[in-house]
């Protein structure tokens, strides 16, 4: 039987998720990753 891979997990509600991801995923590559984020208090969206 082959061994399934840990997860971990994010939820970003804030700015800089994406950032941290890419730097636990650079040192831990072993792992497989999800991510959710939401974009309510982005004030990029509110302008468009």
């Amino acid at each position: 039987m082959r061994a399934q891979k840990s997860c971990i997990g994010f939820f970003d509600s804030g700015y800089g998720g994406l950032t941290i991801l890419k730097e636990v995923v650079a040192k831990m590559p072993e792992y497989n990753y999800v991510y959710l984020g939401d974009n309510a208090r982005a004030l990029w969206f509110a302008l468009i």
